[in-house]
């Protein structure tokens, strides 16, 4: 969510999908509003505006980003580890059964630029 990245907060409306589970996210972590689209009025929008642009939804909105900017990992990173731990546990969580064969495990942990080279990884592997 390119919002929550650079700290801005959100009127969010659910149309389809995954979105309203986005924006009861977006609600719970205080960083902006759920609008449905049934009540998209114009006075409705205008007081979801008005809450988003308060104080203290933009500074939460800005803690957000930050302690989202401040992980471990970067976000390509995680997705290749938990690829790979999926990929060699057959979906089972025992860290035992994860192969030795796995980049990740063997010590060759790289960044890979796209699914393309990790399957390449995969293939040489």
């Amino acid at each position: 969510m390119e919002a929550v990245t650079f700290g801005k907060p959100i009127v969010a409306i659910p149309v389809f999908a995954d979105h309203r589970s986005n924006a009861a996210a977006v609600e719970a972590a205080g960083i902006g509003v759920i609008l449905p689209i049934s009540d998209l009025q114009e006075n409705n929008f205008v007081r979801g505006i008005e809450i988003v642009l308060s104080q203290r939804v933009r500074e939460r909105a800005r803690l957000v980003s930050s302690m989202w900017h401040d992980r471990e990992q970067l976000p390509l990173d995680t997705a290749v580890y938990w690829t790979e731990r999926i990929k060699y546990c057959n979906g089972n969580d025992d860290k035992a059964l994860i192969s030795k064969r796995s980049p990740l495990v063997a010590g060759e942990r790289k960044r890979v630029k796209s699914i393309a080279e990790y399957k390449s990884l995969q293939i040489s592997g």
